[in-house]
């Protein structure tokens, strides 16, 4: 039996650990760590601050200086009394997946609704409800409403002719599926909640039954990162269930035993899911799947593969959907190669050159979202730490080398598009990483502890102790540190909708004075495609272009929102025909601004 320590051995390094989290309490308190002063991510920052805040920086560098340490001597002290037995009895539950999932479930559903309040953090989730709604109408694309002025919105192809959102329609079909079940979330949420189980699955087909595929699971379930992109109605959660399902399957078609039918639909399925994560996120799908097409050309050439028919059937798979995809941009653009996105700007392209995108910019990307994806993965100071000791061992397995080559495969890619990314939720572009970084992390966690056990018997318990406090310290200062910035975030972007709501405002027709940016949402909410809601909203363009569209909705009551200030006012104004296109309204609205100014 293990003789416990004395009180005064211990007292010490648990007050001195004490002392470093309320140093940091205090400093996110004073510093308000993550909470920007304004989500209007300021033209006059710069471009590296517009996209990397300074208070995410500082909470990183002081969660490191205080954070980690009081870890470590926390953990080194319980460690000496023993460790948690239930931490073990969990992680050997054989049901845990599926326990996690529905836990996970749960709270994916309170985090949506209480924390998000179902709001947008992006204007391509407003782009992407849209062509959701397009899809249930039974159209790919609309015809034009009654000006082009009046409803220009931000990512909305709207030329005279076509009607429709920017972006492939992968993830709006999934969102269109929600909207039947019930709720646009229904269908993105449940996905997510099954990607612990694809996890799970996965990290058994490639290192065998034991901790892992459990542990794996454990750590998506208490991500923040999984939580709070999974809360959105980003395309990220559809396609990294798509990505999960493709490696789940392939990594199922290597046993040999299978029939052929089954193997034949096996691949069949693995193709439409590469086909349908293609037509989400393109670039992202490029960088996941490229190993297993090395993997594949590496076997078929060296003849370890059994047969090519699965192989045939996964291509058939992949090429019914990216036909369908060539069909849709052709319907959109003219052109089958050219998608909406590049015919909607010139900025989503890849490579060196317009707008400004240079190597050197792209390495200092990887390096912002790598920071990024150190802090958000766990909420631990150094989360990435686990996977970083799996590349130092001198030996790697074949499934560390095709989990690392995923990896890789996204650093290299993204080093090529000039965008970092929408940093709120983290870094978005690696969300898809979160299937093999989580794996990593376990195998990670797994052999630190048994080369602890090996060596230094009496510190074995260490590693289940440090995990153990990590997750209580991630839970009480990282999680809700980055829940009350979003929920503060969706509560602006949501404002003037709830004015809106507020003044009882029915059948009518509300123009926009100016947009009420906030954070990254730089339009307003698309109306439904066939222009038939309760209130259509629109902008307030030149006076002829106003005058058509109160007249194409002349049985409508005429309001005018005016957004000002920081943070931002608002003035709903009900207008007959004659005031709304006789008044002066971006003068009204500077003089707003003026007053609203002098009053800060």
């Amino acid at each position: 039996m293990m003789k416990m320590p004395s009180t005064s051995r211990w007292i010490l390094p648990v007050v001195i650990s004490l002392v470093l989290i309320g140093v940091y309490a205090a400093v996110a308190i004073r510093e308000r760590l993550f909470l920007q002063p304004d989500f209007n991510y300021g033209s006059d920052t710069g471009f590296f601050f517009l996209t990397f805040h300074a208070s995410l920086l500082a909470s990183c560098l002081w969660k490191i200086a205080l954070l980690l340490p009081a870890t470590v001597i926390l953990a080194w002290v319980t460690a000496q009394h023993g460790t948690v037995r239930w931490l073990a009895q969990l992680v050997r539950l054989r049901r845990l997946p599926l326990l996690l999932s529905i836990v996970a479930l749960i709270a994916l559903i309170a985090s949506a609704g209480l924390v998000f309040h179902w709001t947008e953090l992006t204007d391509d989730e407003n782009t992407y409800q849209f062509q959701a709604k397009t899809l249930l109408s039974g159209h790919l694309y609309n015809p034009p409403p009654p000006t082009l002025a009046n409803f220009e919105n931000t990512f909305i192809i709207n030329d005279g002719a076509i009607y429709a959102g920017k972006y492939p329609i992968g993830h709006p079909l999934f969102l269109g599926i929600g909207m039947l079940l019930g709720h646009e979330f229904a269908l993105t949420l449940l996905m997510s909640a099954g990607l612990l189980l694809i996890v799970a699955a996965i990290a058994r087909r490639l290192y065998g039954e034991g901790l892992l595929p459990n542990l794996a699971a454990l750590l998506v379930a208490v991500s923040p990162f999984f939580y709070l992109v999974s809360s959105s109605r980003l395309s990220h959660t559809s396609s990294a269930f798509c990505l999960g399902l493709f490696f789940l399957l392939f990594l199922k078609l290597q046993d040999e035993k299978r029939t052929p039918l089954l193997s034949a639909g096996l691949a069949f399925a693995a193709g439409l899911s590469a086909g349908l994560a293609a037509n989400m996120r393109p670039l992202t799908a490029i960088a996941f799947l490229f190993p297993f097409l090395a993997l594949l050309v590496f076997r078929i050439t060296r003849r370890k593969q059994g047969s090519l028919l699965p192989v045939a059937f996964m291509a058939l798979g992949f090429l019914i959907v990216i036909l369908g995809t060539l069909s849709y941009n052709h319907a959109l653009t003219g052109r089958s190669l050219v998608f909406p996105l590049s015919y909607y700007v010139g900025l989503d392209t890849l490579g060196f050159g317009p707008p400004g995108h240079s190597l050197t910019h792209g390495i200092a990307n990887l390096g912002m979202n790598l920071t990024r994806l150190n802090a958000f993965l766990f909420g631990f100071p150094l989360s990435l730490l686990f996977a970083v000791l799996v590349v130092m061992r001198s030996r790697l397995e074949q499934g560390d080398r095709l989990l690392l080559a995923i990896v890789g495969c996204f650093a290299i890619a993204y080093i090529f598009y000039w965008f970092p990314g929408v940093g709120d939720l983290g870094p978005i572009y690696y969300y898809e990483t979160l299937i093999p970084l989580v794996i990593l992390s376990g195998r990670g966690i797994l052999l630190l502890h048994r080369s602890l056990q090996e060596r230094w018997p009496d510190r074995g318990r260490f590693v289940p102790n440090f995990l153990i406090v990590s997750v209580v310290l991630a839970l009480t200062t990282f999680l809700p540190e980055r829940l009350l910035q979003v929920n503060r975030l969706t509560d602006a972007i949501r404002k003037p909708y709830d004015v809106m709501q507020e003044a009882g405002i029915h059948n009518a027709v509300v123009f926009l004075a100016d947009e009420a940016n906030e954070g990254w949402v730089f339009g307003h909410r698309n109306n439904s495609p066939d222009l038939n809601d309760d209130l259509i909203l629109c902008r307030l363009a030149d006076r002829i272009s106003n005058s058509w569209t109160v007249d194409a909705f002349a049985d409508r009551s005429l309001y005018v929102l005016m957004p000002y200030g920081t943070p931002r006012s608002y003035d709903l104004r009900k207008v007959d025909r004659q005031e709304l296109l006789s008044t002066d309204w971006l003068g009204i609205l500077a003089e707003k601004e003026r007053a609203a100014s002098a009053e800060r």
